[in-house]
């Protein structure tokens, strides 16, 4: 029987402000479309992250992170650890800040709030709603920290890809409903720019 893939949606009730879950379910279907089978399990305790094959962190308000906090007094740590074991993880805004000073030695830096859709110079289109001025998209060994709220990786499946691959998966790339849904990216990376 092949391994069934493991996707952890951490805290899902506190760090999805945006609908950054969402994400889990494209992971999942790119992974289910290419012959894998994948299992998005929420998680409410850091305590065995290497379990999991992926792992997402989505952004949180400063009152939903003051209880994550106070319920997993492990958190930085235990993530911390799970990324430089080399596993995979998407670290989406607040949670971004959060890790940045412990995982890459580099303290939050705030500027002048920015609310608006970007493209970076590499083309991932997503919103950006910070005063942070960390990047807006950064890799660490296999897991990408990101300023971009919400499902950025509905409007970016290449993205989804690297992140996949990253999990030591070959994606086949040839079913059908790859194409539809890169016109659907497409279509929703123009709509962002729109009036």
């Amino acid at each position: 029987m092949a391994k069934v893939l493991k996707l952890a949606g951490l805290f899902p009730e506190h760090l999805n402000l945006n609908g950054d879950h969402g994400n889990l379910l494209v992971i999942q279907k790119r992974l289910q479309w290419s012959g894998f089978a994948a299992e998005i399990i929420p998680v409410t305790s850091t305590a065995n992250l290497s379990e999991f094959d992926f792992v997402l962190i989505g952004h949180g308000s400063k009152a939903a992170w003051d209880d994550v906090l106070r319920l997993d007094h492990a958190f930085v740590q235990n993530v911390v650890t799970y990324v430089e074991s080399g596993k995979t993880a998407l670290v989406i805004a607040s949670a971004f800040d959060l890790i940045s000073d412990v995982l890459m030695g580099k303290a939050n830096l705030v500027s002048e709030h920015k609310s608006l859709f970007v493209k970076t110079p590499d083309g991932v289109v997503g919103y950006l709603n910070t005063a942070s001025v960390s990047e807006q998209l950064q890799w660490y060994r296999k897991t990408l920290l990101t300023q971009l709220h919400g499902p950025i990786l509905v409007k970016n499946p290449k993205l989804a890809d690297q992140l996949i691959e990253h999990m030591g998966v070959n994606m086949t790339g040839d079913a059908e409903e790859f194409a539809v849904i890169e016109e659907l990216a497409e279509a929703s990376r123009r709509i962002a720019f729109e009036g």
